[in-house]
């Protein structure tokens, strides 16, 4: 607490804060602790304490309660007034400024006021920033407390100036007629066109949109509201597309409509038919190539397949052609009703040594006859060897020529019986003499 005034104000400790906080931790008891535990309103209560009320007529279904409760409002609401007046009464003057009546006087208070009036001749004559007298609006210098030569010279204004208007000018309009004075045509065309500007503003002022046709009156306004619903429902589409995945946003159905076949982007639908028919080449390509490789297979299962016989001697036949008859069934081959029919073998005989030179000279023989009609087709000239009778003939009567076969010579004979070949013989040892043997 502050001392006595003139003394030096002692500001506590840091030792006497310590104190002033233990005491406050350690001794004072909480109000909070000592309260008891808060009622508490089940549901049972709640729904009791609901049942007991009506609300439809607004009052305690119980008589007594009803009564008690009427007479608690009452006295409650008297208090309250009482509060309010006494506030009034202290916050305002004790008497009514219209009746002068002492508010106080009723209830016991102060006894009524007198109102005393201070006399006129001493009382100071109240002054006036205007410079006329209020009550009969004459200036200063005539109607004034003071004497004539002490009083207080008005200022002199002059007056505004005042606008001249001709007479017919002030009234342009006759009441009975119902016409203007002057140019009734125009100004009335004028007057309903203003009118109708007015109505028109006010119209729309209040009825700016027509809820039953759900558009705005204005055809300006309502073109304008429509560009921004579909600036944003664009806006809205695009952002919704930029959202979706590429099979989706790309699909070939997006760019026209699948019903009317109504095509949105041509463009677009130009580029994925392109991008099809590339798919569809590099997969005919691709075909194409398996084609190419399966019959080269097949190719090659064919050069096998004729190749395979090649692998079989063709000697194992021979001694069932030799023998003429099957060893399973004992029956001789032949195309009777008692023989069996025989079924070559698929493999070919072997060629001796002699037939394979001959072939070769018949080959080489060949070759060399085509070699000069081949280079004379190409040059247009007949071949050197070729004698000019046999080339005029050719060419004038499209004959083809052919040359004579050489005859080869006939293979040596070689020795045989029945038996075999002699050189298929075993052979048997010789005896030798024991006397041409060497010493």
């Amino acid at each position: 607490m502050p001392g006595p005034p003139g003394e030096p104000v002692c500001e506590p400790t840091w030792a006497e804060e310590l104190q002033a906080y233990e005491r406050q931790k350690r001794y004072t008891v909480s109000e909070e602790l000592c309260r008891g535990p808060p009622a508490r309103i089940d549901t049972k209560d709640a729904h009791l304490r609901e049942r007991k009320f009506d609300p439809l007529l607004q009052r305690l279904r119980g008589e007594e309660a009803e009564q008690k409760q009427l007479a608690f409002e009452q006295a409650e609401r008297i208090k309250h007034l009482n509060r309010a007046r006494d506030i009034h009464i202290l916050r305002e003057q004790p008497f009514c400024i219209v009746t002068h009546e002492s508010k106080l006087e009723p209830i016991g208070g102060e006894p009524k006021l007198e109102l005393t009036f201070a006399d006129p001749n001493t009382t100071a004559i109240p002054t006036s920033t205007a410079d006329y007298n209020i009550i009969s609006t004459l200036p200063s210098d005539v109607h004034h407390w003071a004497p004539p030569h002490a009083r207080p010279v008005p200022q002199q204004r002059s007056p505004r100036r005042r606008m001249e208007v001709p007479a017919f000018e002030v009234k342009d309009f006759n009441i009975i007629t119902n016409k203007y004075l002057s140019h009734h045509p125009s100004k009335s065309m004028t007057e309903s066109t203003l009118n109708a500007l007015d109505a028109t503003k006010k119209f729309r002022q209040r009825n700016r949109f027509d809820p039953v046709l759900q558009r705005f009156t204005d055809a300006q306004e309502e073109e304008r509201g429509r560009v921004c619903d579909d600036a944003r429902t664009v806006e809205a589409t695009l952002r919704a597309e930029e959202h979706l995945p590429p099979a989706v946003r790309d699909r070939p159905t997006a760019f026209y409509c699948p019903v009317t076949h109504q095509v949105h982007d041509s463009e677009m639908l130009k580029c994925i038919d392109e991008a099809e028919k590339g798919r569809k080449v590099r997969y005919r390509t691709r075909a194409e190539h398996d084609k190419k490789c399966r019959l080269k297979d097949i190719e090659f299962e064919e050069l096998a397949a004729r190749q395979a016989p090649e692998l079989v001697a063709h000697e194992r036949f021979e001694e069932t052609t030799r023998r003429g008859y099957d060893i399973l069934t004992n029956r001789e081959y032949g195309n009777g009703p008692d023989k069996q029919p025989y079924r070559k073998p698929f493999t070919t005989p072997r060629q001796t040594a002699w037939e394979k030179i001959l072939a070769d000279q018949d080959a080489e023989r060949q070759i060399g006859a085509q070699a000069p009609l081949a280079s004379a087709r190409r040059s247009g000239r007949p071949p050197a060897s070729t004698p000019r009778s046999q080339t005029l003939a050719g060419a004038g009567h499209g004959l083809t020529l052919k040359l004579p076969a050489s005859s080869a010579p006939p293979a040596p004979s070689i020795p045989c019986s029945d038996t075999g070949s002699v050189y298929s013989r075993p052979k048997v040892p010789q005896s030798r003499d024991p006397s041409m043997s060497r010493s």
